[in-house]
This record gives structure tokens, C-alpha cells and sequence, in this order.
């Protein structure tokens, strides 16, 4: 079945909508930790090799909190679209 380019665009609202929320989820839970608490340690490769990094609750904070800007912008991107095609939709906090 082919999707209308309403319900494509109901269901990308939708979609960045709870990423929005989850990354806010997130940084909620992340309260009661020091910023300078290290959260998680991931590897980076390049072709030369490979080194550890380690992100503190401030680096992942500072990358979610610039992620759900991105994301609010992709929502009124999406929510003037869904106007131009006659379907308003309500504002869910974002």
C-alpha cells in the first residue's frame, strides 16, 4: 500500500516528535549526575587506528540539547507542511 503524503508526514511528526522526547527523557535522568562524570567511553576510528574518547553528562547533555534544536526545527518544517495540506496539528509541548 502506497502512504498518502499526509499520513508520510503524520508519521515523520510523530517519529521526530518522540525522539525529541526521549533525548529530553534523557537529560532528566541524567539529574543527580556531576557534569564532569563520565557517562559512557566509545572508540573512534580513523585510518591511522583507533582511540577511546570519553563523554561526561556535560559532552552528552551539550549533544542532545543541540540535537532536540535540530529537531524542533525539523517539527514546524513538518507542521507548516501538514497546514498546506489542510491538516492542523495540535502542539504536543514542541
Amino acid at each position: 500500500m502506497i502512504k498518502t503524503r499526509l499520513e508520510l508526514l503524520e508519521k515523520i511528526h510523530d517519529s521526530v516528535h518522540e525522539e525529541k522526547l526521549r533525548m529530553e527523557i534523557a537529560i532528566k535522568n541524567l539529574d543527580g549526575v556531576p557534569d564532569d562524570e563520565v557517562i559512557d567511553t566509545v572508540v573512534k576510528r580513523s585510518p591511522l587506528g583507533a582511540r577511546e574518547q570519553n563523554i561526561t553528562k556535560k559532552d552528552l547533555v551539550d549533544r542532545y540539547t543541540e540535537d532536540i534544536k535540530k529537531r524542533k526545527k525539523v517539527l514546524e518544517i513538518v507542521k507548516k507542511l501538514l497546514k498546506t495540506d489542510g491538516k492542523e496539528v495540535k502542539d504536543r509541548n514542541g
